[in-house]
Parts: C-alpha cells; structure tokens; sequence
C-alpha cells in the first residue's frame, strides 16, 4: 500500500477510534480510497511554468481549460513533508501528472484523485462558484450531494 493510502487509512480510523464517525470528517477520503486513481507525481514536463502556489484548484482549473488537459483533485503526499494535502492537478493523455503549484515533484510523491471533464468543471464551477470541486465553497466545506452522485454513477 502506497504510503499516501496508508495514511488517509490511518487518519480514517483514528477517526473511527475516537467515535468521530460524523461523515464530514473523512467522506472523501474513503471515496477516494475506494473509487480514486492513483499515481506518482513527475517533475514538470519542458513547456510548462510553475503557476501561483496555494493555488491549486484554480491553477489546475485554468490549465485543463486552457490546454485541453484532464483535471484531478484529490490528495497528494510529499515524502519530504508526510502529510496527504487536499490537491488539484492535471493529466496528459498518457496520464502524466503535471503539477504546476508543487515545486520540484517528483517520481516519489503520490497523487490519489478522481479525473472530471470540462463539462463536469464547468457545471460545478458554475453550482459552487469555487475552483474546488470536492471542497466546494468556502474551502474546507465537503460537496456531499456530489459525492453521492458520483458513488451512484449520476451525471454532475
């Protein structure tokens, strides 16, 4: 097991332990466990700038938009700081990480997420008014009707 499911695993039955079982405190880390993609980051590929950092959901927002690539939001985990991190990113048609606000990724840092479309973006975007699709608006607050939609294969 990667060590970035080892740890949402960890913080999920820590939770459990403690009786925290309040589904706001770990629902998407269980969907994600269950339903995300996994992979290893990459250093930025040549034709690419880094953008704002802590600005993750609106730079991998604009990116997917602006160069026709697939948008992941997710977790990622830094084995230099080891700590999974609510993360957005996109993927190249080969399905190559392309991290443009973490600086020097590498091939050990760990990415777990769910891929969406533009069309998929644009109607949440549109719904939540916030870059985050997971996180909605404001940053922090679960998108638990989508969730749900996505667990039962709804259209978003």
């Amino acid at each position: 097991m990667s060590e970035l499911k080892r740890y949402l695993q960890f913080k999920i039955d820590a939770l459990d332990h403690f009786g925290m079982t309040d589904p706001r405190y770990n629902v998407v880390e269980k969907f994600l466990l269950e339903h995300g993609t996994f992979s290893y980051g990459r250093p930025l590929p040549k034709g690419y700038r880094y953008r704002k950092v802590k600005n993750c959901f609106q730079n991998a927002y604009q990116l997917a938009s602006n160069k026709n690539l697939t948008y992941c939001e997710g977790f990622a985990f830094r084995h230099n700081l080891p700590l999974a991190f609510e993360h957005a990113w996109v993927v190249d048609d080969e399905g190559g990480i392309i991290d443009v606000t973490w600086r020097d990724v590498t091939n050990t840092d760990e990415y777990l997420g769910m891929a969406f479309t533009q069309y998929q973006l644009d109607r949440i975007q549109l719904k939540t008014k916030h870059y985050s699709v997971f996180w909605g608006n404001p940053i922090g607050i679960t998108n638990f009707d989508l969730i749900e939609k996505l667990k039962n294969k709804e259209p978003v």
